[in-house]
């Protein structure tokens, strides 16, 4: 993934030096404000994010909170030359529009417990839905423990996400009939994503393993690692959810993503460090063990052979 940043953002920040793509609609670079180039350094720059959405393209610095709708930012001339007052002024409206989300946030999240909707749409489940599930290699017992569900208003399966304090986080819908074969998902209303994590109960420590999607971490965790390992799922290649901060305390961490999404797998390793290995599969796991046979001896070979970053 590697293409020319937009015209309008190139309009807005020209001059940069060193861009890299993250996603199909982000890149980031070093700061033209601040000059700030974060923690991946010059070769790979993330400090300042631009985000390509027709005219409301935006960018914001992770440093110094300078945030900007592109389009304002080539009627004024450009972000270079900021003065003090100015940085200072763009930081505290900042601060309040974190502050005005952050509480946004809290309430709906709050709301979203006091429902309980998950065990609600858990309770609801058919034999029909039961066996759904089922054929994706989740047996009842398991659905019962991940509250897995359905919601009929929407014709969608749905997968609560939890702490590591077993507190409900939020919930992400699989669509029975997705609109587009690549857009099967969506996160409940006010929500934003999250890593998962299949075993709350169990300690974040000793090896871990990452997939790409909450159902296959679940399939892994029952039939490839026979539950003796914590594994967790990022969203999609494109939102790791910040899963680096979940596992700072593990062990080795086996990254296992699809293999369409190497050069994401590559970038999460790097983000976790040494401790990471890449687990290169010639498909996505659930489909080679549901349909291929890849048990708990085969996945431990694929841990064993799995490459440093």
């Amino acid at each position: 993934m590697n293409s020319p940043l937009p015209t309008i953002l190139q309009q807005a920040f020209p001059g940069l030096l060193h861009v890299k793509q993250y996603t199909a609609n982000e890149w980031r670079s070093e700061c033209p404000v601040c000059g700030d180039a974060g923690h991946a350094g010059r070769d790979a720059p993330d400090r300042f994010v631009m985000r390509y959405d027709g005219d409301r393209s935006r960018a914001w610095c992770r440093k110094c909170d300078y945030t900007a709708f592109a389009v304002n930012v080539i009627r004024d001339g450009g972000a270079h030359d900021i003065t003090a007052e100015e940085l200072h002024e763009i930081s505290e409206r900042a601060r309040i529009e974190r502050d005005k989300q952050a509480q946004a946030l809290q309430a709906r999240l709050s709301e979203f417990t006091t429902q309980e909707l998950w065990i609600e749409l858990n309770r609801r489940m058919t034999e029909e839905n039961r066996q759904w599930w089922a054929t994706r290699g989740i047996p009842s017992d398991w659905q019962d423990f991940w509250k897995l569900g359905y919601r009929s208003d929407k014709d969608a399966y749905s997968i609560p996400y939890f702490d590591q304090d077993f507190h409900p986080v939020t919930i992400q819908y699989r669509l029975t009939h997705p609109p587009q074969p690549n857009d099967k998902y969506r996160w409940e209303y006010g929500l934003h994503s999250a890593a998962y994590i299949t075993r709350p109960d169990m300690p974040l420590s000793g090896p871990v393993l990452i997939c790409e999607g909450a159902i296959k971490a679940m399939v892994a965790h029952l039939a490839g690692t026979g539950g003796k390992m914590q594994t967790l799922a990022v969203p999609s290649k494109a939102d790791f959810a910040d899963v680096e901060t979940l596992i700072e305390k593990c062990g080795t961490v086996f990254v296992c993503l699809d293999p369409d999404a190497k050069d994401r797998a590559q970038e999460l390793a790097t983000n976790i460090g040494k401790r990471a290995r890449i687990v290169d599969l010639p498909g996505k796991i659930d489909d080679l063990i549901l349909g291929y046979g890849l048990g708990q001896r085969r996945l431990r070979m694929a841990l064993k052979y799995a490459r440093p970053i």
